[in-house]
């Protein structure tokens, strides 16, 4: 069925008559009707739209028109907020149309009544003489709020340590047992969502399909008849994360400190030999901690774990640790009709400890059998299946099994799947240690569309030199419609990029250099300067370097550093100041929308290759290399590919937007494989001369005055 989408992008339109900015654009119009013909047919479709398109209105509209239920799944949470608190309130009204619009998070961004008034009553509970301010700001909030979003809690950052005590996990939630049922703010914001015609959620979410069958929600994602991804460059990366696992160190000690709590509290009399079953774990904990010091002096404190130098010794504990566990686990298991608590003691236990030997397990197949596994995954290619018979049989010594048995409850289990292999490593932490899993491959990413759903995927970089071939393999989607709109900015008359003549990257003059270079630029530039770096040494780096600088220089512009406070903050701050230099990695190569004079000059130090001590990239490049192909062309130059034009995407925000975007890294003009990095970039008029990208900037600065 089509309701003509086109129509709202018209010249005549609703909106051109309610929003007084807007400005018909012939590829807005056109990816519209692509997603309503995408939603019509119940296709697959790839739409890479440029920056300036206008792509969140392009698919709200069809979403909005559309019969049923459509979730649109956004890369952040911020993003979500955005998407719910702005644009569909406005593009409704422009509309003129009502409708039931939900948005939906994970467990872990609402206030959980019960833990809250656990930590009220603990008087061991709080870490921190700030947190007790925080804890009544947290409880004036829940007393007043109607979401318990801890998004709108903004007396308390969001990454305050405290949440982690005053929120639920799929784990430790009572459920039905818990006094707070009725008043469950996860509970009323699903109860939302099963209502909604649209439910704004975020990747992370919409991946963690596992935690969201164990909470017993079935119907929110395959009950929705369409769904669009935006940001969709960034689901590879939240597919490898998220269909994999990870538990930490810091997560056995928080239950090991609550059933130690719960058991003092409500087994008196009987508590003893529990007690000292929970302290063996701590003990087994401890002594695991101890023999993970050699990765103290690996890069990025890293590792697979059959690297280890002390590798008997590292899984001898680790088994001393998984048996302490399964330990306490049968021993609450006698208890746990005492007591609700109890019960949820008992099951995060389980799952704790079938988490382990999940990885335990994965670890072992993938050290024994890499061939066998790489065959199989090749296998895994050829034909499509349904992702319920792809699923392995949950192995007889689960705990949770035997725990969901003896509770007379629904036995839950974890997909995996068979043809993929895991990489398994281990890494520390500030606090503690992280044991992760990931499938070498999230091809099988694709097997969980329903043949009547419609999927949309969009991004302003998806494609490598208009080919989709990375992002589409990658994610076994194999039967898409791909698309490419290019952003309506004019570059060519509006930004210029600089590839100056410098050592290579890994020279060690090269920061000085390339420091030279910007400092002019710097001077005559009259908006914020923005520099990216490919990693947090370089931003440490960078900012020492150009502190010294600016100083000698006697340049009056604030030097702003990821690190020294949050993203938020430091964006803020870079906003209200106009004239600041912000020095970033990674979560300032996107997500960053600094139109007009805010930003007038971007510096990229080096191409963005992915780091290659990263376990995961280790484990594809050789698997690469083993099916005869090359890791840098078919893995690599993407990545890189994609991540540069984030990059770049960041200088031109708006029509009127206009700047310089200096790249040091020569390699991307003097290497054969540097065409096909930046042949993907806007249209930038492109130099080799510092002295071209000083006028330009002068000129704006003058024409601005």
């Amino acid at each position: 069925m089509s309701f003509n989408v086109s129509r709202f992008f018209s010249d005549d339109g609703p909106f051109a008559g309610a929003v007084s900015t807007f400005t018909k654009r012939n590829a807005q119009t056109e990816l519209a009707q692509a997603i309503e013909d995408t939603f019509s047919k119940k296709s697959i479709l790839v739409a890479e739209a440029g920056t300036g398109t206008g792509k969140t209105w392009a698919y709200l509209v069809p979403a909005l028109l559309a019969p049923g239920k459509v979730i649109i799944s956004t890369g952040t949470r911020n993003l979500q907020d955005q998407i719910f608190n702005k644009d569909v309130p406005q593009v409704c009204k422009a509309m003129g149309i009502p409708a039931l619009v939900s948005v939906l998070k994970g467990r872990s961004n609402y206030v959980c009544h019960h833990y809250l008034k656990e930590l009220e009553d603990s008087e061991t509970g709080l870490r921190s003489k700030s947190e007790a301010p925080q804890l009544q700001a947290i409880r004036r909030f829940t007393d007043a709020t109607s979401t318990g979003d801890k998004a709108d809690c903004t007396a308390v950052p969001e990454n305050a340590d405290i949440w982690h005590r005053v929120t639920s996990t799929a784990d430790n939630c009572l459920g039905s047992d818990c006094q707070f049922f009725e008043e469950c703010f996860t509970n009323k914001a699903r109860a939302r969502a099963q209502e909604a015609d649209v439910v704004v959620i975020n990747h992370a979410l919409f991946l963690a399909d596992m935690a969201l069958r164990q909470e017993g929600i079935f119907d929110l994602l395959p009950g929705a008849d369409a769904v669009v991804f935006d940001e969709a460059h960034q689901l590879p990366d939240y597919a490898t994360r998220f269909l994999g696992e990870q538990i930490s160190g810091q997560k056995i000690s928080d239950w090991e400190r609550r059933s130690l709590a719960v058991v003092r509290l409500q087994l008196k009399g009987v508590s003893k030999e529990v007690e000292a079953l929970l302290q063996a774990v701590n003990s087994a904990l401890l002594e695991f901690r101890l023999q993970l010091k050699p990765l103290e002096e690996m890069q990025n404190q890293q590792s697979l774990v059959q690297n280890l130098p002390n590798y008997d010794r590292v899984m001898g504990r680790f088994d001393e640790l998984t048996d302490a566990i399964q330990r306490v686990v049968k021993a609450l298991l006698k208890y746990q009709e005492k007591h609700p608590d109890l019960q949820a003691a008992t099951r995060e236990g389980a799952t704790i400890y079938d988490t382990l030997m999940r990885w335990s397990r994965s670890h072992k197949q993938d050290s024994a059998s890499d061939s066998d596994v790489q065959a199989s995954d090749k296998e895994s290619t050829q034909a499509k299946v349904d992702p319920k018979e792809d699923q392995q049989a949950q192995p007889s010594d689960s705990l949770s099994v035997l725990v969901a048995k003896e509770m007379e409850e629904e036995i839950n289990t974890v997909t995996e799947f068979k043809e993929t292999p895991y990489v398994c490593w281990i890494n520390l932490t500030q606090h503690a240690f992280q044991l992760q899993r990931a499938p070498l491959s999230v091809r099988h990413f694709g097997k969980f569309r329903r043949s009547d759903q419609a999927w949309v995927f969009t991004s302003a970089t998806l494609s490598v030199n208009d080919n989709f071939d990375h992002f589409t393999k990658n994610l076994g989607l194999y039967d898409a419609v791909e698309k490419v709109w290019d952003s309506p900015f004019e570059y060519q008359d509006n930004t210029i990029m600089l590839i100056p003549k410098l050592p290579l990257p890994d020279d060690f003059s090269f920061r000085d250099k390339f420091i030279d270079v910007l400092i002019p630029l710097i001077k005559a530039t009259h908006g914020g300067v923005l520099i990216l770096c490919t990693s947090l040494r370089a931003v440490d780096d960078f900012a020492e370097k150009f502190l010294e600088r600016l100083d000698k220089e006697n340049i009056d512009r604030p030097l702003l550093k990821q690190g020294e406070n949050s993203r938020a903050y430091l964006m803020d701050r870079f906003r209200e100041e106009g004239n600041a230099i912000l020095i970033g990695s990674a979560s300032f190569w996107e997500g960053v929308d600094f139109p007009g004079d805010l930003l007038t000059l971007v510096a990229i130090d080096k191409i963005p290759f992915m780091s290659p001590d990263d376990p995961v990239l280790d484990a594809r490049i050789k698997d690469c290399e083993e099916r005869g192909g090359s890791p840098f062309f078919e893995i690599q130059i993407p990545h890189a590919a994609i991540t540069l034009k984030q990059g770049a995407g960041r200088l031109i925000r708006s029509e009127n937007d206009a700047g310089v975007l200096v790249i040091g890294d020569v390699r991307l003009v003097e290497k054969s494989y540097g065409k096909r990095l930046w042949k993907g970039l806007p249209n930038f008029y492109r130099t080799r001369e510092p002295a071209d990208a000083l006028q330009f900037l002068t000129y704006l600065a003058n024409h601005k005055k």
